[in-house]
Parts: C-alpha cells; sequence; structure tokens
C-alpha cells in the first residue's frame, strides 16, 4: 500500500533524480509510464523513490503495485500512459521507416513514381 504522506512535490523530485541518475535497467516499465515534459517514468520507481523524500527511504516494490502506483499517480494529477508493447513498437519503427522512405521517394508532378531512373 502507497502512503498518504507522499505529495505531488515528492514526485517531482523523483522525476529529477531519476533524469540525473537514469533509470536501472532491472526498473524499467512494463506496463504504465508516468509522462511528464515529454519524458517517460516507470510509474512504481517514481513512487519508490518519492517515498525516500518523505521517510528517507525507498518503498519496497512490494509493498503496491503497478495499479496502485498508476491510481496514486493520477489523484496528484500526473499523465500516465501505457508503454508499447513489443509488437506496437516495431509497427510505430515500421511505420517511420515507411514514412521516411515516402518523403524522399521521386515524384513525377506530385504523385509517387516507382520507377528506377
Amino acid at each position: 500500500m502507497i502512503p498518504k504522506n507522499i505529495k505531488r512535490e515528492h514526485i517531482l523530485k523523483a522525476l529529477k533524480e531519476i533524469d540525473e541518475t537514469g533509470i536501472p535497467d532491472k526498473r524499467a516499465s512494463r506496463k504504465y509510464n508516468l509522462e511528464y515534459q515529454g519524458k517517460y517514468y516507470p510509474v512504481k520507481l517514481v513512487i519508490s523513490l518519492a517515498h525516500k523524500y518523505v521517510t528517507g527511504e525507498e518503498l519496497a516494490l512490494s509493498q503496491f503495485n503497478a495499479i496502485e502506483a498508476v491510481n496514486y499517480l493520477k489523484k496528484l494529477g500526473f499523465n500516465i500512459v501505457e508503454t508499447p508493447t513489443t509488437h506496437k513498437r516495431k509497427y510505430l519503427a515500421i511505420v517511420s521507416t515507411l514514412k521516411e522512405w515516402l518523403e524522399k521517394a521521386p515524384r513525377e508532378d506530385g504523385v509517387f513514381s516507382l520507377s528506377t531512373k
């Protein structure tokens, strides 16, 4: 359970710490991220670190689950987004590559040309 004494200011301090130290490999999010100023942060890591700014100790990850973290952060006014699945990440990479190719593709009178001239 997440202690109710974690406030928005503690969350912001946790975000700053993550910006400075990075996200440890084993603490990356599988499902949910807090989105703040164009950056993404694992919700459980954020709550765990924010607890340190209240009590001096990180909150053990076994003390709460991701859904609790999501709901708590939403109540504090933060935006939560789902982490793209592996398939979605691959799809987005393909779309991005296709878009780049189309932007560079030769055109004849504003129409894409498949010629190899």
